[in-house]
């Protein structure tokens, strides 16, 4: 062999060598991702079989009875729980170093997600979330994670055990769901911490509802199991080898679950609460949060006595103001004067509202020509609201109550957190005068706790969707028409007998979305938008809108005109309760910019509804009284010459000073426009009147009952008197077939 031959030799080697180590490297690069260090053995695979087996099986069996048979939006998520149980039956993972700790990691979130699943399956509810205010649903997930592992943290500084705390949790939430389940499908409510607060709620559902197992909750099941098989992976105890630093870890585990405390209380959590659409939210997020909410804070340098002296300070001069400047100081309305107390109509209507206060638009013709036409006889102005696209119980509240909803935390809903049958009305001090009271509402009884509500804020009298519209002319095929539950006022008052009649009507007709369309009704266009900016909007969803106002205006002139030809007293104060979510492009061409770029006071005209006071006999007609709506009772019971509270006259007062308060804002009696925040902060009347408002709605023992009630006006029915009659309401109309909208 020559030179040439052995370097050639050479290099065919070393060719070779390379090739086999590259493959003898590929192969222990395979064999190191193929070997999984698993611990079975044959009874545990048989095991794993039989649970896949009979997992399925008996999915088939639940879906032979209604009640049983899980949702089949729940299949895949079930069938895929089957599997991880039974791989977990199979086998246990045996990680070492590194690897052993990240597969902990990737197992304690495993088991949260699961824990997650089963209590959201459970309930009934999505898996992963999604709303308007968090559209991914992560940020409600991670909320719950945070919960979690919170506390799992509690739990394992008591028990000393991880593993076991994991499953504490699992059964503590999986149980709570349970219970949320039922008292969803019962009364239409969820399950939070106020109800644990409320005696008897726990003993309510025992006692009165026939608990029985659904698909929804042996769905959940399976993510439960799911969970537990998971957390076998979960180590049992973390020993760290001295007595003195397993103290210390539990006392940090402690300290974790302190500070996810303090985190929940800091960070605004109930920014993506939706209070008004259950299945939008992590059950958990939502009832950690309702916990939070529940506590609202005492404003600075409060005191009952404090407080009290505010309302009789501004009493009297109220009094004096009255005396010189209102329709009810200078002499008793006609009605009233004659000694024959009005008929008193109230109708919030939904999401009725004008939108040219938004800027200018032209249409094909006027959308509310009636409204507009009416001047004699009416008071009527612009109604400044708290709420903007939903939250229409917050409305409500506040004419029932005189209470503003300004100052509450974000995406509150004090119908479901605040009301009891102790709460002052404008219904109770109605009552206090010789008024029957009844109260409509064409959708479910138990949206936003109406069935409650109403009898604790004194109505003696209510009507809603099972008993008294599911046969009603309906508008869009969707919705209970005006004209229903105004016919349905008529045939009460055609009833009544010798006493005065307070009916407070909230209607559905108009309730978003806005594209299904309004086939058979006058059709209102937009013919022009002088200052828009998106060249390719169409604005339809604005179009069916203004259509469906000028149904509701044409409904609203056929009732006017029925109690207009009536010999009695009547008074109607119409009013809106929040404007209509729309598409942002057209806000923007109304407008001729973004809705980034609108100021506090041009965002605070998207909570502007219209209002009217009028009545079939004689009163001093008023334009353009601007308010807000915390103050349209005081308006309402001046205007007709009716008794006022210590309350009424207090917040006449307030009116003098700061006409508008909502919550995008404040407006003086001059005209100048404050955010909220400088409101409280600076001006000394705001100071007060959130002082006032503690004492009101929060302060039970320190509230003087004679400011905010008059002599002789009576409590609410309380909710040991309601269980009866809300049981056989159930029991006579069920849950089934009934409007699902929460309005």
């Amino acid at each position: 062999m020559n030179d040439k031959d052995d370097v050639q030799h050479q290099t065919e080697q070393k060719q070779n060598d390379k090739d086999q180590n590259k493959w003898q490297a590929v192969r222990q690069k395979r064999d190191y991702v193929l070997k999984l260090p698993v611990e079975t053995n044959y009874l545990r695979l048989i095991l794993a079989v039989v649970y896949v087996v009979v997992g399925l099986a008996l999915m088939s069996v639940f879906g032979q009875y209604e009640q049983t048979q899980i949702p089949s939006q729940y299949w895949p998520s079930t069938v895929i729980a089957i599997f991880v149980t039974a791989l977990f039956i199979a086998v246990t993972f045996k990680f070492e170093g590194k690897d052993r700790r990240n597969w902990r990691i990737a197992v304690g979130l495993i088991s949260f997600f699961l824990i997650a699943a089963a209590h959201q399956t459970a309930c009934g509810m999505p898996i992963v979330t999604s709303s308007r205010f968090d559209p991914l649903g992560l940020i409600q997930l991670g909320l719950a994670f945070l919960i979690m592992a919170a506390l799992t943290a509690l739990f394992f500084a008591l028990t000393n055990r991880l593993r076991l705390s994991v499953r504490i949790v699992l059964v503590m939430l999986f149980v709570l769901s349970c219970v949320n389940f039922f008292l969803l499908k019962f009364r239409g409510d969820p399950f939070y911490l106020g109800d644990l607060l409320t005696a008897n709620t726990g003993m309510e559902v025992a006692k009165n509802y026939a608990i029985g197992i659904s698909g929804t909750i042996i769905a959940g099941i399976y993510m439960a199991l799911a969970a537990y098989a998971v957390s076998t992976n979960i180590p049992s105890k973390i020993d760290l080898g001295a007595k003195k630093k397993n103290g210390l870890m539990r006392l940090g585990a402690l300290g974790v679950t302190a500070a996810a405390f303090v985190l929940i209380m800091c960070l605004p959590i109930e920014d993506v609460y939706d209070s008004w659409t259950p299945s939008s939210n992590q059950y958990i997020t939502a009832f950690v949060t309702n916990a939070k909410l529940l506590h609202v804070p005492k404003p600075s340098g409060y005191s009952a006595q404090a407080a009290a002296q505010i309302v009789k300070t501004g009493s009297k001069k109220a009094s004096a103001e009255v005396k010189k400047n209102t329709n009810a100081g200078k002499k008793a309305t006609e009605a009233v004067a004659n000694g024959k107390k009005p008929t008193i109509i109230a109708v919030m209507n939904e999401s009725f509202s004008d939108l040219s206060v938004l800027g200018n638009f032209q249409t094909n013709e006027d959308y509310m020509p009636f409204f507009r036409s009416l001047s004699k006889n009416t008071v009527r102005g612009n109604l400044y609201v708290d709420v903007y696209g939903a939250g229409t119980c917050n409305t409500e509240y506040s004419f029932l109550t005189g209470n503003s909803t300004a100052f509450l935390p974000e995406n509150t809903r004090p119908y479901q957190m605040y009301v009891n049958d102790k709460t002052p009305s404008l219904a109770k001090n109605l009552r206090a005068q010789g008024y029957e009271t009844y109260a409509m509402h064409p959708g479910k009884s138990s949206a936003w706790k109406r069935n409650k509500v109403y009898p604790y804020l004194g109505f003696q009298h209510t009507y809603f969707y099972e008993d008294s519209f599911s046969h009603s002319e309906l508008t869009r095929n969707s919705y209970v028409s005006d004209r229903a539950t105004y016919q349905k006022i008529i045939d009460l008052y055609k009833k009544h007998g010798s006493k005065p009649q307070f009916i407070f009507d909230v209607t559905i007709a108009n309730h978003g979305g806005y594209n299904v369309g309004t086939n058979g009704m006058e059709q209102i266009k937009i013919t022009n938008m002088p200052n828009q900016v998106n060249s390719n909007a169409t604005h339809t969803d604005a179009e069916e809108y203004l259509t469906l106002i000028k149904e509701s205006d044409t409904a609203l002139k056929e009732m006017i005109n029925y109690f207009k030809n009536q010999d009695e007293p009547v008074a109607v104060v119409f009013f809106g309760d929040h404007q209509p979510r729309l598409d942002d492009s057209f806000y923007a061409d109304v407008k001729g910019k973004s809705l980034s770029k609108w100021s506090g006071e041009e965002t605070q005209q998207r909570y502007i509804t219209p209002y009217i006071i009028w009545t079939n006999y004689n009163i001093d007609a008023q334009s353009n009284k601007n308010l807000s709506v915390n103050y349209l009772q005081t308006e309402l019971l001046q205007t007709l010459g009716l008794k006022t509270t210590e309350y009424n006259k207090y917040e006449q007062a307030m009116y003098d000073k700061m006409p508008v308060i909502n919550s995008k804002g404040a407006i003086t009696a001059d005209g100048d426009y404050l955010t909220l925040d400088d409101a409280e902060k600076y001006n000394t009347e705001v100071q007060n009147y959130r002082k006032v408002l503690y004492n009101n709605m929060f302060d039970k023992k320190g509230r003087k009952r004679s400011l905010y009630l008059l002599k002789g006006a009576p409590d609410g029915k309380s909710d040991q008197q309601l269980r009866s009659s809300l049981e056989a309401y159930r029991k006579k109309y069920g849950s089934s077939n009934l409007m699902n909208v929460v309005n």
